[in-house]
């Protein structure tokens, strides 16, 4: 399973990386604008136009990485038929998933470039002197710290949906189990989710403050889902219970 995510995680982060390169050195040719305000509209402009290639590579991964762990749960399960996108309302989420995280991105994407803009305007920076340094904080620490943090939490996310989308899809009865990973980086609210009894497969863990279908889970708290790196297990249900 770690291995698994392992490769995912360096393919998102590879071409999360390359998509904000791209976004700097675009930046960097907005050195000429006439005023503050017309390089405020020029970026703005180019991270909104950029938006729908981000949701293309959310929605490429999404599919991909529900689909492997889908198919890799479902055939530990039950081994009868494959796991599908298009049943249970998968791909709708995949769809959507993909639209609203692109748009949070985007949106963070725009406040941090706009206050840079701000700032460097109250230091009487030139139009040039300003696409620079936003150019070359992209091209650095910007994209490569947001890269790691937005692959690793997305994998995540993307691998326990699909997990349980195949679990659901066996129609087999089955109780689900929070897996913690156990090493001194594992939040303590996780590690206690990790010690609560199998709970039904439609039920919510109760973890820190919120309440999640699984690791990962987007409509969870975002301090219990950023950076999470636990996963999802089941249990088969007997007829006198487990």
């Amino acid at each position: 399973m770690e291995a698994r995510r392992a490769k995912w995680d360096r393919a998102f982060k590879k071409e999360l990386a390359k998509f904000f390169k791209k976004q700097g050195e675009k930046i960097g040719t907005l050195k000429n604008q006439g005023s503050y305000t017309e390089l405020n509209a020029a970026i703005s402009t180019m991270l909104e136009a950029d938006n729908q290639k981000l949701v293309s590579i959310y929605v490429k991964f999404y599919t991909d990485i529900v689909k492997e762990f889908g198919n890799l749960t479902y055939n530990e399960l039950r081994s009868k038929k494959m796991f599908s996108i298009f049943t249970f309302g998968v791909y709708s989420w995949i769809a959507s998933m993909a639209l609203a995280r692109a748009k949070k991105i985007t949106s963070y994407s725009k406040l941090t470039v706009l206050n840079m803009v701000k700032k460097a305007n109250e230091e009487g920076l030139t139009i040039s002197q300003t696409a620079k340094i936003i150019k070359t904080v992209f091209l650095d620490s910007f994209s490569k710290k947001r890269s790691v943090r937005i692959a690793r939490t997305e994998v995540n996310t993307a691998s326990n949906y699909g997990s349980y989308m195949g679990a659901k899809q066996t129609g087999l009865k089955l109780k689900k189990i929070w897996i913690s990973t156990s090493d001194s980086r594992t939040r303590p609210s996780h590690r206690k989710a990790g010690r609560l009894a199998p709970i039904d497969l439609d039920g919510k863990f109760k973890v820190g403050r919120g309440y999640l279908e699984y690791p990962g889970d987007q409509k969870g708290p975002v301090e219990e889902v950023v950076n999470c790196r636990c996963a999802i297990g089941y249990r088969r249900v007997k007829e006198n219970g487990i």
